[in-house]
């Protein structure tokens, strides 16, 4: 349990139960986390993969400068942003390590950031330059994305994963602290993405699988009834409970043309990762049941408590 007196190296303090007794309520909560930041980022690069690239670019660029600490953050300057000539490049091969995607693939999407004035070839690689960061698409983005990161920490505190902090501080909304959040919400996004795709095979089908999941448990109330009864590893919600989704609805969340979004649930559908049932689609028990899921969700639980821990170090 977070207790607000950890000191900055520090790592976090065990929860008050078991990573299995959480681990299903946990991730139902940090998914649905993972899918509001990640929207942010379709809204902004257009599509899935540029989105997921235009992340990790960011991320590994200012990765050696931890915000969590004065130095990190100091690193930032006034504004919050780190400046280009701090910034530590990316290669290529490194980023289709990260994301999962072909080489090829990243050669294309890289391109077309570069067009768009989102990112710069450097020595050794690429990055996305500060003016990028500050624009008022970012901006906005950072800033929504802190309220998603407070309302994750808020659902965590109901289920003991974390306690209140020692101080309230009240609603934050600085730009500049909102920047600070958004770097290690980015290191976040980007554990939880390779984990689904190692998961699920690729970052895609993680992606279209979990966004099916949460929407067939969104409505359990995680302080109460349903969602309490269901929280641990062992504690697999039956279909009959799930809620389905149309075809339809999973394409406007995912902001992706209709017969793609058909042609992508057939292939769920024919590897047995999803099912129809009355009204749309389910994942099935059986599917959050195998030994990869399990896993899947332990390992989640160990990301889910370092990030709202680093959360706690910046001061949200």
């Amino acid at each position: 349990m977070f207790s607000g007196r950890e000191s900055p190296g520090a790592p976090p303090a065990e929860p008050p139960t078991e990573d299995a007794d959480i681990a299903r309520i946990v991730t139902r909560l940090s998914s649905e986390y993972v899918l509001r930041a990640f929207q942010l980022r379709i809204e902004q690069h257009g599509d899935i993969r540029t989105g997921l690239v235009a992340q990790a670019i960011n991320t590994a660029n200012t990765a050696h400068l931890d915000a969590r600490t004065p130095e990190g953050r100091r690193a930032a300057g006034p504004n919050g942003v780190i400046p280009d000539e701090m910034r530590r490049p990316i290669g290529l091969a490194s980023l289709a390590e990260s994301t999962g995607l072909p080489i090829e693939n990243i050669r294309e999407i890289v391109q077309r950031l570069i067009d768009r004035g989102a990112c710069i070839h450097v020595d050794g690689g690429v990055m996305m330059p500060s003016a990028a960061v500050e624009s008022p698409e970012t901006s906005a983005a950072v800033l929504a994305n802190l309220g998603y990161a407070r309302r994750l920490a808020r659902d965590l505190e109901s289920v003991g994963l974390t306690t209140p902090p020692a101080k309230d501080h009240g609603a934050v909304e600085d730009l500049v602290v909102a920047r600070l959040v958004a770097r290690r919400c980015g290191a976040y996004l980007v554990r939880s993405i390779a984990l689904l795709a190692k998961t699920y095979g690729d970052f895609r089908t993680g992606i279209l699988v979990q966004t099916i999941i949460v929407a067939n448990t969104a409505y359990l109330d995680v302080q109460a009834g349903e969602g309490r009864r269901y929280a641990g590893l062992h504690q697999n919600l039956p279909d009959k409970l799930r809620r389905p989704i149309s075809v339809a609805r999973l394409a406007e969340a995912l902001d992706s043309p209709l017969e793609t979004k058909r042609r992508h649930v057939q292939g769920l559908i024919d590897a047995g990762l999803c099912v129809l049932a009355q009204g749309g689609l389910i994942v099935p028990g059986a599917v959050l049941e195998t030994p990869a899921a399990a896993c899947a969700m332990l390992t989640n639980v160990g990301y889910v408590r370092r990030f709202v821990h680093d959360l706690r170090l910046i001061g949200l």
